[in-house]
């Protein structure tokens, strides 16, 4: 952030916030302002004792308050919970609204890093199956996926490489999560096992030629991650998805987008997979191209 606006007040921050708003549009010009004032304002004031002041500018302007767009979307978690399986179908999808104004603000959404990592994250689980793939000869090849979402991934595997050999048993807890994946997965669907159920009662049963969790894990605290991570220590290959503390985008998500995770470092997940009961020698910590979206990997 520039010296000038550190030296801003939280008053005039929010009136430049809402002089923003009012334009109804955000040209790709304005991109770096706004997320200037963004960045400031969650950093003089990560508590956001301004939340009445972003309450009000919500229900004045669409951009940050409806539903038809990328981050109001975001805020207004119309499926109760933050993440759903039609933000995050949306990020996977490069989602953005028909709406004149409103795209402009989508262009905005789509170009911060952490939607950047999150479609890098299906990428790498793509190229992960792939890897296992390659390496297994195996008639049948059986994948764990925790939090399972619209499992547009899966669908994409299946598109590019016809390899009928995955089974995916898929825990969601959502019932229109799985719904709209049956859908999406149309003749695939038949690949996909479903489990309705909250991850805190799941225990597998058999084993995995992998477990996956793209992004359940970092709504947790330390706790009900080791807690959970512990139940899979009897499988081949566990990876979990967690942001990175390094994430630039967590001012915006949590302003804006009222959307907060459990950032962890590189050595906290290490630090998180000793305490679950792993061997040191079997973890190992890898990345998406933007490094914000990390990945703990245990393979035994």
């Amino acid at each position: 952030m520039t010296q000038e606006l550190q030296n801003t007040s939280t008053g005039t921050l929010l009136k430049d916030l809402k002089m923003l708003l009012m334009k109804g549009e955000l040209p790709e010009h304005e991109f770096s302002r706004y997320s200037e004032i963004i960045s400031t304002l969650h950093h003089l004031n990560p508590q956001q004792e301004y939340k009445e002041e972003i309450q009000e500018m919500r229900k004045q302007f669409p951009a940050i308050g409806s539903d038809m767009i990328m981050q109001g979307l975001a805020f207004v978690k119309k499926h109760g919970y933050a993440g759903d399986y039609e933000i995050i179908d949306k990020i996977y999808t490069n989602w953005h609204s028909d709406h004149p104004e409103f795209r402009t603000w989508d262009k905005y959404f789509h170009s911060q890093v952490a939607p950047q990592a999150v479609r890098n994250r299906k990428t790498f689980f793509k190229e992960l199956l792939l890897e296992i793939s390659k390496e297994n000869q195996n008639e049948r090849i059986h994948v764990l996926n925790l939090a399972s979402g619209p499992c547009r991934d899966i669908l994409e595997f299946f598109d590019e490489t016809n390899d009928l050999r995955f089974h995916f048993t898929c825990v969601e807890l959502d019932p229109n999560a799985i719904a709209y994946a049956k859908n999406i997965l149309g003749d695939y669907v038949s690949q996909v096992t479903f489990i309705q159920q909250n991850i805190f009662r799941f225990v597998p049963t058999e084993q995995y030629d992998l477990v996956w969790s793209a992004g359940l894990f970092d709504y947790f605290d330390d706790n009900t991650f080791t807690k959970i991570l512990a139940r899979f220590k009897n499988q081949k290959h566990v990876i979990i998805g967690n942001f990175s503390d390094a994430n630039p985008t967590g001012g915006y998500m949590e302003l804006i987008g009222e959307w907060y995770l459990n950032y962890r470092s590189a050595g906290k997940l290490r630090l998180l997979a000793k305490d679950a009961g792993y061997k040191k020698e079997h973890i190992r910590i890898m990345h998406e191209p933007t490094e914000v979206n990390l990945f703990l990997s245990i393979k035994q």
